[in-house]
């Protein structure tokens, strides 16, 4: 039958025990997600620091770049706080969902594992990989968007209090850097991700010319080898140009869009100085505190997890949950015999598996 979706909440519910480490790793979630419009803001203030006189650049430098140090010093203890809570959250739901499953798999009737769909195969595979994705929707999820939103919140209320028009203006072209770096983490990742599926037929030919030597050797059929190697070889390598053309296009355009926006916004913010709107500090600042922002969001939204997969992979586990066996060796229902004497015989019984005749 068809699977129903199971709820974030239902999942949430079995996270419970670990509430108070999800907690402490939203919290680190939460200054991680501060840590780029920090970013952003400290770069232009220390920008602003090499217009000014001798004797007072020396000094804003050193406390410009005392924040940086500040900021790094940050980073180096949330970021480690922030995995470990949520690596330590999702572990634990992973042990539980697995011990859940395994239970009610073992009170299952014996009819229930003679289906095809719940050979033993497959329930190992549910047990081990599907359980395992479990994790992704409450933990890394929960991460992610805690760590997003607050980024998000903290840039907008930097960037609006330097300069509304800039802001809008900045705020208008992130989509288009976000969509940049999305699309080259992604080229990034996926340059040759069939290679060996590509190469198999290939790698087959090479293996049994050469577990077979003797034969090929003994039918001369050295040269009719390598051609048929070269032949399956043509293929893969065909597809190797092609996904080169279209990822050096992809970075071609992704570069592209980049460049464009940081073009107009600085075109954009120069014009609000010449006519006095905002100043050098503030344009850099919006600037600086959106477009880090968006990178950093970017960066950690190529990292989530497969949303369908993982939704496929919970709703897969929790069918088994969910699932009454017929025969429940734990129901205590019906009358119990305090003791029970004699020989016991059965009379007119059939038996026969559900899918067998």
């Amino acid at each position: 039958g068809r699977t129903k979706n199971v709820s974030v909440f239902r999942l949430a519910s079995l996270n419970k025990p670990e509430a108070p480490i999800l907690l402490v790793g939203s919290l680190a979630a939460i200054m991680s997600g501060i840590i780029f419009p920090l970013f952003g803001l400290l770069l232009s203030s220390i920008i602003k620091v090499f217009y000014e006189a001798p004797h007072k650049l020396r000094k804003d430098a050193d406390f410009w770049a005392s924040m940086f140090v500040a900021l790094a010093a940050v980073c180096l203890i949330v970021t480690p706080i922030q995995m470990i809570c949520f690596s330590i959250g999702g572990s634990r739901l992973v042990h539980r969902v697995r011990l859940l499953t395994f239970q009610t798999i073992l009170h299952q009737e014996i009819g229930w594992f003679d289906q095809p769909e719940n050979s033993s195969g497959t329930i190992s595979a549910r047990l081990s990989t599907d359980a395992a994705h479990v994790r992704s929707m409450v933990g890394d999820a929960l991460s992610l968007i805690v760590q997003n939103v607050t980024t998000i919140v903290i840039a907008i209320i930097i960037a609006f209090t330097a300069s509304w028009e800039m802001s809008f203006v900045v705020l208008a072209v992130v989509p288009l850097l976000g969509l940049r770096h999305i699309m080259h983490f992604r080229l990034l990742k996926g340059f040759s991700p069939d290679a060996k599926v590509m190469y198999e037929e290939a790698s087959q030919i090479a293996n049994d010319a050469v577990s077979s030597i003797r034969t090929v050797a003994s039918f001369c059929a050295e040269f009719k080898v390598l051609n048929m190697y070269s032949e399956k070889c043509r293929v893969p390598l065909m597809e190797g140009i092609h996904q080169g053309i279209l990822g050096g296009s992809g970075f071609a355009v992704s570069n592209l869009v980049m460049f464009s926006t940081y073009a107009f916004c600085f075109w954009f913010g120069a014009r609000l100085v010449h006519e006095e709107k905002t100043s050098f500090k503030n344009v850099f600042r919006v600037f600086f505190a959106i477009s880090m922002s968006a990178v950093s969001i970017s960066r950690s939204t190529t990292f989530a997890p497969d949303i369908g997969k993982v939704k496929a992979a919970t709703n897969s586990v929790f069918a088994i949950l969910d699932h009454r066996s017929k025969i429940d060796s734990q129901d205590k229902s019906g009358i119990t015999l305090e003791s029970v004497a004699g020989n016991i015989e059965f009379n007119h019984v059939k038996f026969k598996y559900p899918t067998r005749p």
